[in-house]
């Protein structure tokens, strides 16, 4: 599989973000992980790092391909990533949906606002062949 790059998506849309968190994701920077994530999970999150830390330490994402992207609002996009991860020394090839809005504060969409990733959105694993 050819693995999408950060630079393969403009600057500034739904789609840089989330590769740039997958990205992150690759080379286990967790605090990468955080900053790209959706601005109202944060606050609501008592411990970010260490919550995207916890879910991603034992799944290595070897690599990943944006697959689709659809834009349900202005605000809200749903982009399906097909991966090959690795945990527990096993391969597994997955398509993983995530959610991502643009808000400017908490709580705010806002066309003028910045993407973030729902981390929630993205624990669904779909195993495929």
């Amino acid at each position: 599989m050819k693995s999408s790059k950060v630079t393969d998506f403009g600057i500034g849309t739904a789609e840089r973000t989330l590769a740039e968190y997958l990205e992150h994701w690759h080379n286990k920077n967790w605090a990468g992980m955080t900053k790209n994530s959706q601005l109202t999970w944060l606050k609501n999150e008592e411990n970010p790092l260490k919550w995207i830390e916890d879910w991603h330490i034992h799944k290595h994402l070897k690599n990943y391909k944006v697959i689709k992207s659809q834009k349900n609002s202005e605000v809200f996009v749903t982009v399906v990533v097909k991966c090959e991860i690795e945990n527990n020394n096993k391969k597994l090839l997955a398509n993983i949906q995530f959610n991502l809005i643009r808000e400017k504060a908490p709580y705010k969409p806002d066309i003028e606002g910045v993407w973030g990733v729902n981390p929630i959105s993205g624990l669904k694993v779909t195993a495929r062949s």
